[in-house]
């Protein structure tokens, strides 16, 4: 029984490796290309500590939003400026720039030498949930860009369809933004409209 099981396992590993051969000899180019790609996401995803998958949905994202914006901008028949075309490849680059800096900042934090102590221990715990909670927001914010930047391409050029589609993302987290700015508002609010329905007691007569 366990050398039918390995037979299979190694079937099934000949088939991979045949499936690889005929892959890499019929298309050297897309395979190198292909290959290429993964190891530059999971670069980026063990140094920024991000997973794989959000990586190449930010990847794919940009570069739908760069290649939509250029047909956009053709179609428009607007003149070919040379930053707008390199802006995105770099804010790309300063996005993941952004994302490690901050992991470094965390691991830094994590590892911190010093004497444990109650009361410091509680500090550094705090200072890193503080910056995972800004690497959070700032990987929300990076997709939430992009869907909106391909938003506006899909409006100028009448893809309407794909405009319902991205909307169906963008709605809601618009609502729970607005909800959010609300209740800070309320929150700061409050105070002063107390202030101001206080009564001012006019000691100068006295």
């Amino acid at each position: 029984m366990e050398n039918t099981f390995n037979n299979k396992t190694q079937l099934c590993l000949m088939d991979y490796l045949n499936y690889t051969k005929v892959v890499l000899l019929s298309k050297p180019i897309t395979f190198i290309i292909s290959t290429f790609i993964s190891s530059v996401v999971l670069m980026i995803a063990d140094k920024t500590a991000v997973n794989a998958s959000f990586v190449s949905v930010y990847i794919i994202l940009s570069f739908s939003d760069w290649f939509s914006g250029i047909v956009a901008s053709r179609v428009e028949k607007q003149e070919f400026k040379s930053r707008l075309f390199f802006k995105k490849p770099f804010l790309i680059m300063f996005s993941f720039a952004t994302l490690f800096i901050v992991q470094q900042i965390i691991v830094s934090f994590s590892s911190y030498p010093h004497i444990e102590n109650v009361a410091f221990n509680s500090l550094i715990d705090a200072t890193v949930f503080l910056l995972e909670t800004m690497k959070l927001g700032l990987l929300i914010a990076f997709i939430i860009y992009e869907l909106t930047s391909l938003r506006e391409n899909f409006i100028r050029l009448k893809l309407n369809e794909f405009v319902r589609v991205v909307d169906v993302v963008l709605i809601p987290i618009n609502k729970i933004n607005e909800f959010i700015i609300k209740r800070f508002d309320g929150v700061i609010q409050s105070p002063v409209t107390k202030d101001n329905n206080e009564p001012i007691n006019d000691t100068t007569n006295e």
